[in-house]
């Protein structure tokens, strides 16, 4: 997710420009204190930035070039809430016999990137819509 900090001049958190993005980044004992840490129970809103995605076929296209943003209901930026990012398991368009974090893109087409929180029993979820071009 991406890390927020407040600078000393003004009330509004300066933004890293992507996520952390990767296999397992922390393991199961931990998970509940990262949680709690990040406030992530407080997450009513996911926005991401772009929107669309453009990859090219043959391509590896990172997430963390994404940039994802948890919002409280009053639209405060909580930063390391833990989020899941999924493609769609049936596409054919995407090599699926990876594990590594990066999206392999096999032929053009449209394809929909999951992101979604991770903590707790109240899922917030956003979709990113993906075009894969030749």
């Amino acid at each position: 997710m991406t890390s927020g900090s407040l600078p000393k001049d003004s009330r509004r958190p300066k933004l890293a420009p992507t996520i952390t993005a990767g296999y397992r980044l922390f393991s199961a004992p931990d998970f509940e204190a990262v949680c709690t840490r990040a406030r992530a129970n407080a997450v009513t809103r996911l926005r991401a930035s772009p929107g669309r995605v453009r990859m090219r076929a043959g391509q590896e296209f990172e997430p963390r070039g994404l940039k994802i943003e948890a919002l409280d209901a009053h639209g405060a930026l909580l930063p390391n809430v833990p989020i899941a990012i999924e493609i769609e398991a049936y596409s054919n368009l995407v090599d699926l016999s990876i594990a590594d974090g990066a999206i392999r893109p096999l032929a053009p087409g449209t394809l929909r990137i999951r992101v979604h929180t991770i903590c707790g029993t109240k899922v917030v979820e956003l979709f990113v819509m993906a075009s894969i071009f030749p």
